[in-house]
């Protein structure tokens, strides 16, 4: 119950909300937070590929089961490689305390991977997910709000090079060492 009590705070009041927050410079809570986050939107998202029957690329991912881990890990893997690029880049402008970091990229992320996937609404929610995590990292680093804007766009092309990257290492891997024709 503590988790949906966040979302609706960082969503509807997010300045309070990050202005009250105490970081603890533990990582337990967030990343569980993100996690179930990311769980959901794995829900979300292996739901809506088979609503709109998106084919993918194995008979194994056929089942929503197997979709939902499928899309439940990459959207933590992208959350963790997102909140390490923006913590590079906070750092390089003056920010320090990676566990601050991870909050303030950790509670938006109900946003993020969970409703930025349905159509119609994803663009002004991704958006307004990514001005949360840009909001944490001024409250919680104290920076001012170019340098969070900055750290956030900057560690989200990290993210995505990062994730690309693994998705064509596993890939290549796959290729290399499943049984030719497994993968058709």
């Amino acid at each position: 119950m503590a988790g949906v009590k966040v979302a609706q705070s960082v969503i509807r009041s997010p300045e309070t909300f990050y202005a009250g927050l105490e970081p603890s410079g533990s990582y337990r809570f967030p990343l569980i937070y993100a996690a179930a986050s990311a769980l959901l939107g794995g829900i979300v998202l292996g739901g809506l590929s088979l609503v709109f029957e998106v084919e993918l690329l194995t008979d194994t991912l056929r089942s929503l089961s197997a979709r939902i881990l499928v899309f439940a890990a990459l959207g933590y893997l992208a959350f963790l490689s997102h909140a390490l690029g923006t913590h590079v880049a906070a750092v390089v402008f003056g920010a320090h305390g990676f566990h601050k970091t991870v909050e303030a990229m950790a509670y938006p992320t109900v946003l993020l991977l969970t409703f930025a996937w349905v159509p119609a609404i994803n663009l002004v929610v991704g958006l307004y997910g990514l001005s949360l995590q840009v909001q944490g990292l001024r409250k919680l680093h104290r920076m001012n709000g170019a340098l969070a804007r900055k750290s956030v766009v900057l560690g989200l092309v990290f993210g995505v090079v990062f994730l690309l990257a693994f998705i064509a290492i596993i890939g290549a891997l796959a290729v290399l060492i499943l049984p030719p024709g497994s993968l058709s």
